[in-house]
């Protein structure tokens, strides 16, 4: 079934179900027939709570979200414990949560989306035979599908929905997928949504292209393959900043480059009048910030003149509500600074934003004015609107001389930031295993929860931070903890498909933690199929037959998935070809059930035994006939 229900398909469905022996559920069949769903969720809903699986099933499906209104709000939560309550009797129920699993509407429900099939298919349920077995089932909400899987560089979903919708799908936001690929800084998804037609000049809601977005982020190769598509490098966005600028903004010489090589103009302002250069200038002495600077100055850029820094802000540019020491902090133009301060300038003056001088020379890394603003009572506990001090405006833009100094001025360690961040969560967030260093050696705690419920060394772990996860390592972090859904920062390393922090994570134990399903980390990367993360697992010796909750090992897992060369490398390393999870299939049935032909012609090659037979007393040749996979007929078929 599909994860979007129109009203005239639902209908369809729900009188297309077999009567129930007591007749009791032809009251609720009459209001459907006269599209009365509120009437009909009103008599099902007493069956389905005195356990009538069918009235569970028809009930879920009513209260599932879809694609046209039917008079009752839409609530997944309820549809998909209904579900659950009906598939133990129900094989459609079970089918219908596959479907739901697999989506992401249904979370937690102890199995898989290839176990419920698995499930669905012993009780005599068959998938659609027309549907080949590559297609991608109608999602609830496509053009989120599509995102996720592009932000994630997951090309394997991305190939599957690709095939069904169009590159150029977006939502609601007008967000295309390709800037999801951008702003999570995975080329390989940008180029495949590109040769699938996606449009590199393309503009969201708030009229950015993908460009602006992977020159924000610092992502060059992303930015090299938009430019080698023809994006236009010169294309503004709302505030009238160039792809350039932005780069510039994120201290991002390899994306500066990529932009100048393909024909960025250096000559732009934005609306408050700012070139590129200007950012480079603002941005302080880092390495990274002069080269940048000579760069731009080598094709021509020119800055603002410095004789205006003092100048009095106007309404309608970058510095208004300033005040010229505000400026001065800006800029880093400690002459104006001091000067201002000679003629009484408020030093905890704040703009509407809440924003202080001391914020201001923190955040653009200027350590001279830093110091003369505190010197002269500028206060290190004040917050700007957004909940942040200046130690927290420091660590965002990665100043960690300005951290060092903000710290050994006393700032402190543990502040609640902006959106409940502490500070060593942003530092470790941002990458900065140096700012992560001082601050522990500060007094930061190192095994503090953010407002998600994550230490820093989880956040670390997630993106692939290896020299931050290090020093928090040493710095006292904790490998043990785990999220809400119990995953040790190991495991969420190996989810993100972090190879580095999973190497750094390995040494520090937690291999055989399992988070609240039963996953243990390399039961993750073999589902995910990801062989470098599996081989370090392997490596360390990570236990081959772990079982989740419903039984699988992580060589099922793999099957299950389709990740041909995971179970290659599990079955090398000793994994036992013939376990079996509750259902009772090992992973050629798993395999076989799961529609994954070239993953079970593998395990047959490698010797699994075509004989055995599943709980339900299925074959790998009966479950081949119920997928209507022509490839796995002709593998089984005859059998």
């Amino acid at each position: 079934m599909g994860y979007g229900v129109s009203a005239a398909l639902l209908a369809a469905m729900l009188l297309a179900a077999p009567t129930v022996p007591a007749g009791e559920l032809e009251p609720a069949r009459d209001a459907l027939r006269r599209h009365d769903y509120a009437r009909a969720a009103a008599l099902l809903a007493p069956l389905a709570d005195g356990g009538d699986a069918e009235a569970a099933y028809q009930l879920a499906l009513l209260y599932l979200p879809r694609s046209t209104d039917v008079g009752l709000p839409p609530d997944a939560s309820r549809a998909c414990r209904l579900l659950g309550q009906a598939a133990a009797s129900s094989s459609r129920a079970a089918y219908a949560l596959a479907a739901q699993v697999e989506s992401g509407t249904c979370k937690d429900t102890g199995r898989t989306a290839g176990e419920w099939s698995a499930l669905a298919a012993a009780g005599g349920h068959e998938a659609p035979r027309a549907a080949p077995p590559t297609s991608v089932p109608a999602a609830e909400d496509p053009a989120t599908l599509l995102r996720r899987a592009a932000r994630a560089g997951d090309l394997a979903a991305l190939n599957r929905l690709l095939a069904a919708v169009p590159a150029t799908l977006t939502g609601t936001d007008r967000r295309p997928a390709l800037h999801e690929a951008a702003d999570g800084q995975q080329a390989a998804a940008a180029r495949l949504l590109i040769a699938k037609g996606a449009s590199v000049d393309a503009v969201d809601a708030a009229g950015e292209t993908a460009l602006a977005i992977a020159a924000r982020r610092g992502a060059a190769d992303v930015i090299g393959v938009l430019l080698d598509a023809k994006a236009n490098p010169n294309l503004t966005d709302a505030r009238g900043d160039t792809p350039l600028m932005l780069a510039v903004s994120a201290a991002a010489p390899a994306a500066v480059d990529a932009l100048l090589a393909h024909g960025a103009d250096v000559a732009p302002r934005n609306g408050a009048g700012l070139s590129a250069l200007d950012f480079a200038e603002r941005a302080g002495k880092s390495a990274s910030a002069t080269r940048i600077a000579e760069a731009l100055r080598a094709r021509g850029a020119s800055s603002v003149a410095r004789a205006s820094v003092a100048r009095a802000a106007r309404a309608d540019d970058l510095f208004s509500g300033w005040s010229p020491l505000m400026i001065a902090a800006e800029r880093g133009d400690g002459t104006a600074l001091r000067a201002a301060l000679a003629a009484g300038a408020e030093v905890n003056a704040t703009d509407p934003q809440g924003l202080t001088a001391l914020m201001l020379a923190a955040r653009s890394g200027h350590a001279p004015e830093v110091e003369s603003l505190i010197g002269a009572g500028a206060r290190l506990d004040l917050r700007a609107a957004s909940g942040d001090t200046a130690l927290g405006a420091a660590i965002r833009r990665r100043q960690d001389a300005i951290v060092r100094l903000l710290l050994a001025q006393h700032a402190d360690a543990n502040a609640t930031l902006a959106e409940g961040a502490a500070p060593l969560s942003l530092a470790a967030a941002g990458g900065s295993a140096d700012a992560v260093k001082a601050l522990l050696a500060a007094g930061a705690k190192p095994n503090a929860a953010d407002a998600t419920g994550r230490t820093a060394l989880m956040i670390a772990a997630e993106k692939d931070e290896a020299a931050t996860v290090a020093a928090l390592l040493s710095g006292g972090a904790d490998a043990h903890a785990t999220s809400a859904a119990g995953r040790t920062a190991l495991a969420l390393a190996v989810q993100a498909g972090a190879a580095r922090a999973t190497g750094a994570l390995i040494g520090a134990g937690e291999l055989e933690t399992a988070d609240r399903d039963g996953m243990t980390p390399l039961a993750i990367a073999a589902q995910r199929g990801d062989g470098e993360i599996l081989g370090r697992l392997l490596r360390a010796h990570a236990a081959l037959e772990a079982r989740t909750r419903t039984g699988n090992t992580p060589l099922l897992l793999a099957a299950a998935a389709g990740r041909t060369d995971a179970v290659r490398q599990l079955v090398s390393a000793g994994a036992k070809l013939e376990a079996r999870n509750e259902l009772g299939n090992t992973a050629l049935l798993a395999a076989v059930a799961g529609r994954q032909a070239d993953t079970a012609r593998v395990l047959v090659e490698l010797g699994a035994d075509q004989r055995i037979r599943n709980s339900a007393s299925q074959s790998v040749a009966d479950l081949a006939r119920q997928a209507g996979d022509p490839a796995l007929a002709s593998l089984f078929g005859s059998r």
